[in-house]
């Protein structure tokens, strides 16, 4: 159960980047770079939590 949290925990932190990235932050020259780590590691955490 403490485990689930975790990775709740983490899959929100990494939904709100992206979300912060889009439409609060200032565009930087590794703007795609940042989105698709954040993306990324967003769908390894819920893969790896449905898994």
């Amino acid at each position: 159960l403490k485990l689930k949290a975790l990775y709740m925990y983490a899959a929100g932190f990494y939904a709100y980047s992206i979300f912060a990235l889009v439409f609060w932050e200032t565009r930087r020259s590794d703007f795609g770079v940042s989105m698709s780590h954040h993306v990324a590691t967003l769908i390894l955490i819920v893969l790896s939590y449905i898994w």
